[in-house]
């Protein structure tokens, strides 16, 4: 706790402990409590809470405890943020050793002094401890959450969250013990950030030359989020701001540990991308999973010895571990929106296609009967097509035409065409013959919405602006659908379809295909989907 002068004389420190709230009227006086009631001499800490313009009656019980303690101030935090709050109390502190707090927070009664002592020994420029997280309810949710928050299978290498047997230096601590000089040398904290702004202020550390110690002696007491909805949303949010705050530093100051609920959330969305060709990959991730989350369950169960961990913790490691890579997976997106763009549609696509393909199996079934008791040839019929980037892909479709008719006429189809077959006059009617389009959505050929695709001798003829057509995925239906639903009906009676379908319907079918081009996202996207879904509906109204 001490420092000696050249005289030999104890020299004890002044310490400024900053604690940001805002709406604590549960724990803030528990945590003033906490910190006066330490065996640090009083007369040598201050307690500055930096209040966030609280509702409820926080400022009533800050304001109380200034009346009682004359080392209690409260400051105004206008903005509410909490990398503000710290600059604010870090500016108002009249200590050598800055101490940061959480209100939810309390600490052991040598809490300031090992700090303090912890400084010296260690030659460290920030010391922190181990973090005992307690529930703030009881029920088995609340201590799951408390289980899965001081497991290594929960949170990997996380130190400050661990129990240790010995002092070690980190890349965080749970607060931290500041010498103020380390203000002065790499400045005070990002308040760009909402969250991770601690992490980002020891990145900074770090990279100056700075040291961070955990000691273990060292205890904090962390009141958990103790209800499912709030601990599902506490993730998301840490694992936004694992990525997001590259978007206001130049810094990435996380390690790897952070990124690995990000990579399992890739691997579990590579791996169902690939179930058309094997689902192996899928089954390995997930059953590896699940055995090290029932494994670590097991362990909880016999240490707490309550059967019932069994059946909560799995659930609970999934919740803490999907919700915090789905955060930093969208975080990511957000700082690159073309790509969240293509991963939304994309994800889109295979949901909607699943949904379809499933829903819509019993007409699937019947449609293929009755093409096969018609002429006893396929189903299905495998067209040529002109995908993204010009890649050739096989497009499904119902087939509606004699077998081979390709080989007896050209690409273009009139409603009045002799090779249509009688079921093929009514799937082209109403549509059906594309819903095996669905199977080319899921396999990644084709999206729900997207200009029609080609046959290649129409690309061929693509000039200028119509280029950028192969920039994007074909699709089932887009504006162009919408406006002609129906090509065939134009088409009847020309004793010359393709020349008519290159003079009447191409010019205005680019026009529109170029719109959605310039136009998409994913609001367009659905607005197209439900005006085809009116249009195909109308067909089967009898008004």
């Amino acid at each position: 706790m001490s420092q000696l002068s050249s005289k030999n004389e104890v020299i004890v420190p002044y310490v400024s402990v900053i604690v940001p709230c805002r709406n604590e009227e549960q724990y803030i006086s528990g945590c003033i409590d906490s910190i006066l009631d330490t065996d640090y001499p009083r007369e040598k800490v201050e307690i500055l809470i930096v209040d966030g313009r609280s509702t409820d009656a926080t400022r009533e019980q800050v304001i109380a405890a200034t009346r009682i303690h004359p080392g209690v101030r409260l400051l105004d935090n206008p903005k509410g943020h909490t990398p503000v709050a710290f600059n604010i109390g870090i500016r108002a502190a009249r200590g050598e050793i800055l101490m940061l707090l959480g209100a939810h927070s309390k600490v052991a009664p040598n809490y300031i002094r090992l700090c303090v002592d912890a400084l010296h020994k260690y030659g460290a420029d920030n010391v922190g401890g181990v973090m005992r997280t307690l529930p703030r309810s009881e029920g088995l949710i609340a201590h799951s959450i408390v289980a899965v928050l001081t497991h290594r299978f929960g949170v990997g290498g996380s130190q400050f969250r661990l129990s240790g047997s010995k002092a070690m230096e980190v890349d965080t601590v749970f607060g931290g013990c500041y010498r103020r000089e380390v203000f002065d040398r790499i400045g005070l904290f990002n308040e760009d950030l909402p969250a991770s702004q601690d992490f980002e202020l020891n990145y900074r550390l770090r990279s100056a030359g700075g040291r961070i110690m955990l000691v273990p002696e060292i205890e904090t007491y962390y009141y958990a989020r103790s209800d499912l909805r709030s601990f599902i949303r506490h993730n998301w949010r840490n694992g936004l701001w694992v990525v997001l705050p590259l978007r206001y530093s130049r810094n990435f100051p996380v390690s790897v540990r952070h990124l690995v609920p990000l990579g399992f959330i890739l691997s579990l969305g590579t791996s169902a991308a690939a179930i058309p060709v094997s689902v192996s990959p899928i089954l390995t991730i997930v059953g590896s999973y699940s055995a090290c989350s029932i494994a670590a369950a097991v362990q909880v169960a016999i240490r707490e010895r309550n059967v019932r961990f069994l059946l909560s913790l799995p659930p609970m490691f999934a919740a803490l571990h999907l919700t915090y890579g789905l955060g930093s997976l969208f975080g990511a997106l957000l700082l690159f929106p073309s790509a969240f763009s293509v991963v939304l549609k994309r994800c889109f696509d295979i949901a909607g296609a699943i949904v379809g393909l499933t829903a819509l199996a019993p007409v699937f079934t019947v449609v293929a009967v009755l093409i096969l008791l018609e002429d006893g040839g396929t189903p299905l019929y495998r067209g040529p097509r002109v995908g993204k980037d010009g890649q050739l892909f096989q497009m499904l479709k119902f087939r509606t035409m004699v077998v081979d008719a390709d080989k007896i006429g050209g690409s273009s189809t009139a409603n009045d065409d002799q090779r249509i077959t009688k079921i093929g006059k009514f799937l082209r009617r109403t549509k059906l013959d594309e819903l095996p389009q669905l199977f080319n959505v899921l396999i990644g050929d084709m999206s729900l919405v997207g200009p029609r695709p080609e046959v290649e001798e129409y690309t061929r003829l693509y000039r200028g602006e119509e280029l950028s057509l192969l920039d994007v995925k074909p699709g089932i239906t887009d504006f162009a659908t919408i406006w002609n639903p129906d090509e065939g009906t134009l088409l009847a009676g020309e004793a010359d379809p393709d020349k008519a379908y290159l003079e009447k319907v191409r010019p205005q079918k680019l026009r529109l295909q170029l719109k959605y081009v310039r136009e998409r996202g994913f609001w367009t996207d659905l607005r197209i989907l439900g005006n085809t879904a009116w249009i195909v509906a109308r067909k089967f109204l009898p008004f």
